[in-house]
This record gives structure tokens, sequence and C-alpha cells, in this order.
């Protein structure tokens, strides 16, 4: 799945991540700059207030950011709404999934 992620990734924010790699800020024009994006082992995360709380996993604290209307998107959302939260719907999996 990290694989998977790190492609979508590569292919929808190609010029984000040629510009993290190399030190460099998104640019200004990009629909990434709000969500403060940064890279941690080759996957691009969202560098949120909650970095550091100790009681949250990397995943609450620093989220994976996903291209919208994408299909890897849409069947990682599908999968964890189907094996995990399938009783309570698609936005409380959506929900958990941020």
């Amino acid at each position: 799945e990290e694989q998977i992620i790190k492609e979508t990734q590569e292919k929808a924010f190609a010029k984000e991540i040629a510009a993290l790699k190399k030190g460099k800020p998104v640019p200004r024009s990009s629909s990434l700059l709000k969500l403060n994006p940064m890279l941690e082992n080759g996957m691009l995360r969202s560098n949120t207030r909650l970095r550091n709380a100790r009681e949250l996993s990397n995943e609450v604290n620093i989220p994976i950011i996903l291209p919208k209307k994408n299909r890897v998107t849409s069947l990682i959302v599908k999968y964890h709404h189907e094996t995990e939260h399938h009783e309570m719907g698609v936005n409380f999996a959506i929900n958990h999934l941020r």
C-alpha cells in the first residue's frame, strides 16, 4: 500500500515533491500550500500542529496527502470503509482516514 501511495503522490504532486526533495518550499501556486506539506520516508504528508503530540500516532499527527478525485484514493477509502467501519458509514470512514 505504501509504494502505491508514493507512486500516486508522485504522479499527482510531482512539482511539490521535487521542490521538497531539493529543500525548497512548494510552489506558491500549489493546491497543497495550506497543508504545509513535508516528505517523511519519501511519503508526502501534511505537517500539522499536532506533529509533536506524543499520545497520537504519526497517522494522526502528520497525515498522508492523497489527491482528490483519484482512483487510488477512492480505493483506499473504500477498503477502509468496508474492512473497518462499514457499519458507521462513508463519512465516518473518511474522517477516520484523515
